[in-house]
């Protein structure tokens, strides 16, 4: 009797939010869908939702074949398919979705000054400082030094006032590395900080 005083999406968006048998709950999905398939009326944040009450009470097959094919619901949605991905050991694709979504860190201007040696005589003397270990890191990724670039970010990580996007730079390292699946792992807990 509630489904059918909801007129919106939004109502009904709010109606599918409470527990609702799974029957009834993917029936009342389908006419919103029917109504509203791009989700118009609904907030990206609503949409988000949406897709997250989906994921956990409805047809998660269903769900991840809507998100492929609606490339519009990809905005809200990429987090759902790239754990499908990584569940289906596909990992530098759910690593390169990710990455696709996730806001992208630039490397500062690096001083030409700045020489590999240097850099690193300056970071063992100021281990604390994460300018001085990301500018290592930076240089150490232009010249291909993936192993050492690595070593400097696991030594950062530990710092208090390591960067925020730390774990997406170590997936980067991973991903150049070849390592998808370590890729994965580091990705998906920078999503997670989003």
């Amino acid at each position: 009797d509630v489904w059918d005083l909801a007129f919106t999406p939004h109502q009904k968006f709010l109606f599918l939010r409470r527990m609702v048998p799974p029957d009834e709950w993917n029936e009342c999905l389908r006419e919103l869908l029917a109504q509203s398939p791009n989700l118009e009326g609904l907030g990206p944040a609503e949409k988000e939702e949406l897709l997250q009450i989906w994921h956990s009470r409805g047809n998660r097959d269903q769900l991840i074949n809507e998100i492929q094919r609606r490339t519009t619901w990809q905005e809200f949605g990429w987090r759902f398919l790239a754990e499908d991905l990584a569940a289906k050991s596909q990992f530098k694709e759910a690593y390169e979705l990710v990455m696709k979504w996730l806001p992208q860190t630039t490397p500062p201007n690096l001083s030409p000054n700045s020489d590999l040696d240097s850099l690193e005589r300056s970071f063992v003397f100021s281990p604390t400082d994460p300018r001085t270990g990301m500018e290592l890191y930076w240089t150490q990724m232009k010249l291909g030094l993936y192993e050492e670039a690595l070593v400097t970010l696991k030594k950062l990580e530990g710092l208090p006032q390591a960067p925020t996007y730390l774990p997406q730079e170590l997936a980067a390292v991973y991903a150049a590395m070849g390592d998808y699946r370590q890729a994965w792992e580091s990705v998906r807990k920078a999503a997670q900080n989003l």
